[in-house]
């Protein structure tokens, strides 16, 4: 539920006119447990399998999907979203335990 949010969220900053995959990644320090996955369009993988999972889905030989430029845009777009206080950070970790976790 929380990715695809994050995806709808997403989507509406970048506009639909960008292919958008679904990769969740954890650290090294989780473990994983009994996973079910409902979605074959989902990845659900360990931080260093990052390379492997997108090369799953794009193939370096091929021409490009967007360009350097399209890219570039788009960190710019995204990049402030990143830059959050550790504050916000803990109220998001903290909103969803207490609203997924039980």
């Amino acid at each position: 539920m929380q990715n695809n949010l994050h995806i709808k969220c997403l989507k509406k900053v970048i506009g639909e006119n960008y292919p958008i995959h679904s990769i969740i990644a954890f650290s090294e320090r989780c473990t994983f447990k009994d996973i079910t996955l409902y979605s074959k369009d989902i990845q659900v993988i360990k931080r260093n399998d990052i390379h492997s999972a997108v090369g799953k889905i794009f193939n370096p030989i091929e021409e490009p999907i967007i360009s350097d430029v399209d890219i570039q845009k788009l960190y710019d777009l995204l990049y402030p979203y990143s830059q959050v206080s550790e504050q916000v950070k803990q109220e998001h970790i903290d909103n969803i335990k207490n609203n997924y976790i039980k």
